[in-house]
Protein backbone atom coordinates (compact mmCIF):
# COMPACT_ATOMS: atom_id res chain seq x y z
CA UNK A 1 0.00 0.00 0.00
CA UNK A 2 1.52 3.38 -0.44
CA UNK A 3 2.05 5.88 1.84
CA UNK A 4 -0.98 8.81 2.13
CA UNK A 5 -1.00 11.98 3.83
CA UNK A 6 -3.02 12.16 6.75
CA UNK A 7 -6.62 13.06 6.40
CA UNK A 8 -8.37 13.77 10.01
CA UNK A 9 -7.22 15.16 13.26
CA UNK A 10 -7.78 11.57 14.73
CA UNK A 11 -5.14 10.36 12.36
CA UNK A 12 -3.02 13.34 12.52
CA UNK A 13 -3.11 12.25 16.34
CA UNK A 14 -1.89 8.37 15.98
CA UNK A 15 0.37 9.05 13.20
CA UNK A 16 2.55 11.56 15.33
CA UNK A 17 2.36 9.49 18.10
CA UNK A 18 3.91 6.76 15.88
CA UNK A 19 6.65 8.85 14.26
CA UNK A 20 7.15 10.79 17.79
CA UNK A 21 8.21 6.98 19.24
CA UNK A 22 10.25 6.30 16.17
CA UNK A 23 12.56 9.58 16.11
CA UNK A 24 12.26 10.07 19.80
CA UNK A 25 15.28 7.75 20.74
CA UNK A 26 17.23 10.11 18.14
CA UNK A 27 19.91 8.52 16.00
CA UNK A 28 22.39 6.98 18.85
CA UNK A 29 25.87 5.95 17.92
CA UNK A 30 27.30 9.51 17.02
CA UNK A 31 30.30 9.32 19.17
CA UNK A 32 31.17 5.58 17.90
CA UNK A 33 30.43 6.78 14.27
CA UNK A 34 33.27 9.53 15.17
CA UNK A 35 35.90 7.63 16.31
CA UNK A 36 35.49 5.14 13.15
CA UNK A 37 35.57 7.95 10.87
CA UNK A 38 39.14 8.91 13.09
CA UNK A 39 40.35 5.58 12.42
CA UNK A 40 39.07 3.95 9.36
CA UNK A 41 42.46 3.09 7.73
CA UNK A 42 43.61 1.39 10.72
CA UNK A 43 41.74 -2.22 10.39
CA UNK A 44 43.05 -4.63 8.49
CA UNK A 45 42.98 -4.75 4.38
CA UNK A 46 40.14 -7.05 4.44
CA UNK A 47 38.17 -5.02 6.81
CA UNK A 48 38.32 -1.73 5.55
CA UNK A 49 35.97 -2.01 2.67
CA UNK A 50 33.61 -2.70 5.07
CA UNK A 51 34.32 0.21 7.63
CA UNK A 52 33.97 2.15 4.25
CA UNK A 53 30.40 0.93 3.37
CA UNK A 54 29.29 1.33 7.15
CA UNK A 55 30.68 4.91 7.64
CA UNK A 56 28.69 5.91 3.95
CA UNK A 57 25.20 4.32 4.73
CA UNK A 58 25.28 5.47 8.99
CA UNK A 59 25.90 9.32 7.61
CA UNK A 60 23.48 8.55 4.45
CA UNK A 61 21.06 7.43 6.77
CA UNK A 62 21.63 10.81 9.35
CA UNK A 63 21.13 13.02 7.00
CA UNK A 64 17.65 11.38 6.65
CA UNK A 65 17.00 10.79 9.99
CA UNK A 66 17.77 14.73 10.73
CA UNK A 67 15.31 15.38 7.61
CA UNK A 68 13.00 13.78 9.14
CA UNK A 69 13.40 15.34 12.59
CA UNK A 70 13.09 18.91 11.17
CA UNK A 71 10.01 18.24 8.83
CA UNK A 72 7.75 16.58 11.70
CA UNK A 73 8.68 19.62 13.96
CA UNK A 74 7.83 22.21 10.99
CA UNK A 75 4.51 20.59 10.89
CA UNK A 76 4.15 20.48 14.66
CA UNK A 77 4.52 24.42 14.72
CA UNK A 78 2.33 24.41 12.41
CA UNK A 79 -0.19 22.37 13.72
CA UNK A 80 0.11 24.52 17.17
CA UNK A 81 -0.50 27.61 15.02
CA UNK A 82 -3.18 27.09 12.99
CA UNK A 83 -5.48 24.55 15.74
CA UNK A 84 -5.52 26.72 18.31
CA UNK A 85 -7.06 29.67 16.13
CA UNK A 86 -9.34 27.39 14.61
CA UNK A 87 -10.85 26.52 17.62
CA UNK A 88 -11.10 30.01 19.12
CA UNK A 89 -12.46 31.42 15.97
CA UNK A 90 -15.98 32.20 15.05
CA UNK A 91 -15.54 33.12 11.48
CA UNK A 92 -15.87 30.76 8.80
CA UNK A 93 -12.80 32.90 6.60
CA UNK A 94 -10.47 32.22 9.61
CA UNK A 95 -11.61 28.62 10.07
CA UNK A 96 -11.52 28.05 6.56
CA UNK A 97 -8.02 29.77 6.24
CA UNK A 98 -6.86 27.50 9.16
CA UNK A 99 -7.80 24.33 7.66
CA UNK A 100 -6.34 25.31 4.30
CA UNK A 101 -3.20 25.23 6.64
CA UNK A 102 -3.95 22.31 8.00
CA UNK A 103 -4.34 19.90 5.03
CA UNK A 104 -1.62 21.57 2.99
CA UNK A 105 0.80 21.14 5.97
CA UNK A 106 0.27 17.42 5.19
CA UNK A 107 2.50 17.52 3.07
CA UNK A 108 5.38 17.81 5.59
CA UNK A 109 4.13 14.73 7.20
CA UNK A 110 4.06 12.95 4.00
CA UNK A 111 7.70 13.86 3.60
CA UNK A 112 8.68 12.99 6.89
CA UNK A 113 7.67 9.69 6.12
CA UNK A 114 9.53 9.61 3.10
CA UNK A 115 12.51 10.49 4.82
CA UNK A 116 11.95 7.55 7.18
CA UNK A 117 11.61 5.30 4.42
CA UNK A 118 15.58 6.34 3.11
CA UNK A 119 16.64 6.72 6.28
CA UNK A 120 15.20 2.42 7.40
CA UNK A 121 16.96 1.56 4.15
CA UNK A 122 20.42 3.16 4.68
CA UNK A 123 20.25 1.80 8.29
CA UNK A 124 19.42 -1.50 7.19
CA UNK A 125 22.45 -1.84 5.02
CA UNK A 126 24.49 -0.66 7.45
CA UNK A 127 23.47 -3.40 10.16
CA UNK A 128 24.42 -5.92 7.18
CA UNK A 129 27.97 -4.66 7.01
CA UNK A 130 28.47 -4.25 10.48
CA UNK A 131 27.44 -8.08 11.15
CA UNK A 132 29.89 -8.85 8.27
CA UNK A 133 32.95 -6.46 9.51
CA UNK A 134 31.90 -8.07 13.05
CA UNK A 135 32.85 -11.38 11.71
CA UNK A 136 35.91 -10.26 9.89
CA UNK A 137 37.36 -8.61 13.13
CA UNK A 138 36.69 -12.10 15.37
CA UNK A 139 39.13 -12.85 12.63
CA UNK A 140 41.65 -10.41 12.98
CA UNK A 141 41.65 -9.72 16.73
CA UNK A 142 42.15 -13.29 17.10
CA UNK A 143 45.63 -13.89 19.14
CA UNK A 144 47.09 -15.75 16.56
CA UNK A 145 45.99 -13.81 13.69
CA UNK A 146 48.97 -11.81 11.56
CA UNK A 147 46.96 -8.40 12.13
CA UNK A 148 47.16 -9.06 15.76
CA UNK A 149 50.77 -9.86 16.04
CA UNK A 150 51.52 -6.63 13.52
CA UNK A 151 49.56 -4.68 16.95
CA UNK A 152 51.64 -6.85 19.27
CA UNK A 153 55.05 -5.68 17.56
CA UNK A 154 53.86 -2.09 17.47
CA UNK A 155 53.25 -1.99 21.31
CA UNK A 156 56.46 -3.44 21.78
CA UNK A 157 58.16 -1.21 19.71
CA UNK A 158 56.51 1.53 21.33
CA UNK A 159 57.18 0.26 24.67
CA UNK A 160 60.88 0.00 24.24
CA UNK A 161 61.02 3.60 22.88
CA UNK A 162 59.36 4.71 25.67
CA UNK A 163 60.85 3.27 28.37
CA UNK A 164 64.34 4.29 27.38
CA UNK A 165 63.82 7.82 25.91
CA UNK A 166 65.40 10.47 28.02
CA UNK A 167 65.84 8.10 30.99
CA UNK A 168 62.39 8.16 31.92
CA UNK A 169 61.50 5.78 34.90
CA UNK A 170 59.50 2.57 33.95
CA UNK A 171 57.18 2.67 36.61
CA UNK A 172 56.15 6.18 35.48
CA UNK A 173 54.87 5.11 32.18
CA UNK A 174 51.17 3.73 33.37
CA UNK A 175 50.09 3.98 29.78
CA UNK A 176 51.01 4.07 26.00
CA UNK A 177 48.93 5.51 22.92
CA UNK A 178 49.34 2.60 20.67
CA UNK A 179 48.36 5.43 17.84
CA UNK A 180 45.81 2.56 16.45
CA UNK A 181 42.17 2.23 16.73
CA UNK A 182 42.15 5.08 19.27
CA UNK A 183 43.44 2.21 21.61
CA UNK A 184 45.99 3.60 24.63
CA UNK A 185 47.49 0.21 26.28
CA UNK A 186 47.78 0.09 29.87
CA UNK A 187 50.99 -0.87 31.07
CA UNK A 188 51.02 -4.42 32.47
CA UNK A 189 52.04 -4.72 35.99
CA UNK A 190 54.58 -7.59 34.42
CA UNK A 191 57.04 -4.74 32.87
CA UNK A 192 56.58 -1.93 35.50
CA UNK A 193 59.26 -4.08 38.12
CA UNK A 194 62.08 -3.75 35.74
CA UNK A 195 64.11 -5.44 33.01
CA UNK A 196 62.07 -8.03 31.49
CA UNK A 197 63.25 -10.58 28.85
CA UNK A 198 61.53 -10.46 24.97
CA UNK A 199 59.24 -12.98 25.65
CA UNK A 200 57.75 -11.55 29.02
CA UNK A 201 57.46 -8.54 26.88
CA UNK A 202 55.44 -9.87 24.19
CA UNK A 203 53.04 -11.99 26.41
CA UNK A 204 52.59 -9.19 28.83
CA UNK A 205 51.33 -6.76 25.79
CA UNK A 206 49.70 -9.38 23.87
CA UNK A 207 46.93 -10.08 27.04
CA UNK A 208 46.81 -6.44 27.38
CA UNK A 209 45.94 -6.17 23.74
CA UNK A 210 43.33 -8.91 23.57
CA UNK A 211 41.92 -6.89 26.17
CA UNK A 212 41.67 -3.47 24.39
CA UNK A 213 40.28 -5.59 21.19
CA UNK A 214 37.69 -7.08 23.01
CA UNK A 215 36.42 -3.73 23.82
CA UNK A 216 36.33 -2.13 20.20
CA UNK A 217 34.31 -5.54 19.29
CA UNK A 218 32.11 -4.54 22.12
CA UNK A 219 32.08 -0.95 20.42
CA UNK A 220 30.67 -1.92 17.42
CA UNK A 221 28.28 -4.41 18.71
CA UNK A 222 26.62 -1.58 21.02
CA UNK A 223 26.78 0.97 17.66
CA UNK A 224 24.76 -2.17 16.18
CA UNK A 225 22.13 -2.33 18.53
CA UNK A 226 21.39 1.52 18.36
CA UNK A 227 21.14 1.31 14.82
CA UNK A 228 19.24 -1.54 14.95
CA UNK A 229 16.75 -0.25 17.75
CA UNK A 230 16.17 2.78 15.78
CA UNK A 231 15.48 0.99 12.80
CA UNK A 232 13.11 -1.61 14.51
CA UNK A 233 11.09 1.83 15.69
CA UNK A 234 11.00 3.24 12.26
CA UNK A 235 9.57 0.14 10.46
CA UNK A 236 7.35 0.01 13.19
CA UNK A 237 6.46 3.28 12.55
CA UNK A 238 5.78 3.02 8.71
CA UNK A 239 4.10 -0.54 9.11
CA UNK A 240 1.37 1.33 10.77
CA UNK A 241 0.96 4.04 7.65
CA UNK A 242 0.81 1.34 5.25
CA UNK A 243 -1.97 0.11 6.86
CA UNK A 244 -3.80 3.13 8.44
CA UNK A 245 -6.89 2.78 5.86
CA UNK A 246 -7.92 -0.33 8.07
CA UNK A 247 -6.76 0.82 11.03
CA UNK A 248 -8.48 4.39 10.62
CA UNK A 249 -12.23 5.16 10.45
CA UNK A 250 -12.31 8.57 11.05
CA UNK A 251 -14.12 11.60 9.24
CA UNK A 252 -12.15 13.39 6.89
CA UNK A 253 -10.62 16.80 6.63
CA UNK A 254 -13.08 18.15 4.68
CA UNK A 255 -15.87 17.73 7.00
CA UNK A 256 -13.87 18.64 9.68
CA UNK A 257 -15.51 22.50 9.32
CA UNK A 258 -18.96 21.62 9.58
CA UNK A 259 -18.52 19.34 12.86
CA UNK A 260 -19.42 21.04 16.23
CA UNK A 261 -16.18 21.87 18.16
CA UNK A 262 -17.18 20.30 20.98
CA UNK A 263 -16.73 17.08 18.84
CA UNK A 264 -13.09 17.93 18.21
CA UNK A 265 -12.05 20.00 20.25
CA UNK A 266 -10.34 17.50 23.11
CA UNK A 267 -8.68 15.61 20.40
CA UNK A 268 -7.33 18.60 18.39
CA UNK A 269 -6.30 19.91 21.98
CA UNK A 270 -4.92 16.96 22.38
CA UNK A 271 -2.61 16.86 19.08
CA UNK A 272 -1.62 20.68 20.14
CA UNK A 273 -0.33 19.54 23.02
CA UNK A 274 1.98 16.43 21.85
CA UNK A 275 3.12 19.07 18.99
CA UNK A 276 4.33 21.57 21.99
CA UNK A 277 5.99 18.36 23.71
CA UNK A 278 7.98 17.76 19.99
CA UNK A 279 8.49 21.33 19.39
CA UNK A 280 10.24 21.26 23.05
CA UNK A 281 12.30 18.15 22.59
CA UNK A 282 13.30 19.04 19.12
CA UNK A 283 13.88 22.68 18.39
CA UNK A 284 17.63 23.53 18.30
CA UNK A 285 19.03 20.18 18.44
CA UNK A 286 18.41 17.63 15.80
CA UNK A 287 19.52 14.52 17.22
CA UNK A 288 21.01 13.27 20.44
CA UNK A 289 23.26 10.39 21.41
CA UNK A 290 23.62 7.79 24.71
CA UNK A 291 26.67 6.11 23.38
CA UNK A 292 29.25 5.63 25.45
Amino acid sequence: MELTAPTTTASRTLRLQILTDAIAPGYQGSPTVEWLQSCDTDFSPAAMPFVTEILTQLLNGHDCYTDATQTVLAWCMLVTDALPLFLASTSDQTQAICLQHLNEGDDLFYNALKALQQCALHFNAAIGKLKTLQRQLDADFDRDSAYHEKLVDQAVDKWKTCSHTGGAAIGALACIPLGLLGLVLVAPAALLAGEASEAVIRAAWRDELSNQLTMVSTKLKTLTAHVTSTKKAIDYALSVQRHEAEAITSLNANRLANMPLRSIRPEAETLVSMCNAYIEAHQGSTTTSDDP
